[in-house]
């Protein structure tokens, strides 16, 4: 991937270097849909703007945007449509954050699924490094260069 400095300057880091990675997973129960995220960077939390955004199209085409955002103080803001959400946790490594939430179908404005349901799903994660005394910003996409994003098949 390949980070932006705000003024379009091109940023890239050394080949040997691993500047961060992003693993994602997914699960469900009849109340909740749980996203969880490990975000491995060797400068974790080294700026603001730094967060996993979901972007979830439910019913009617509608978008709802989750997002979770990572504090120094090891408490993690979780918004749905910019409303808090209860129910969500993380944990700071040297060189990595983990997220997770649990998102009730009903604040998505959906019944239940069943096994077999598709939800348009995309994700990003915005990765904030200070180089050359700069703080550089770049965002991973999930569904990278596709115009309607990705799906999210709920299976049992």
């Amino acid at each position: 991937w390949e980070q932006f400095l705000e003024g379009g300057e091109n940023f890239g880091y050394p080949s040997y270097t691993l500047d961060g990675r992003v693993a994602f997973w997914a699960g469900w129960d009849n109340d909740n849909l749980y996203l969880a995220a490990r975000c491995d960077d060797e400068q974790p939390l080294a700026g603001p703007g730094e967060q996993v955004r979901v972007r979830l199209a439910v019913e009617g085409g509608r978008e709802r945007w989750l997002e979770l955002v990572p504090g120094k103080d090891g408490r993690v803001s979780a918004t749905l449509d910019g409303k808090r959400l209860a129910a969500a946790a993380m944990k700071l490594e040297a060189q990595a954050v983990k997220l997770e939430a649990a998102v009730p179908w009903r604040d998505l404005g959906l019944a239940a699924p069943a096994a077999g349901a598709v939800l348009n799903f995309d994700l990003f994660w915005t990765d904030v490094d200070r180089e050359q005394g700069k703080l550089y910003s770049g965002t991973m996409h999930w569904a990278g260069g596709s115009r309607s994003g990705g799906r999210l098949i709920l299976a049992r």
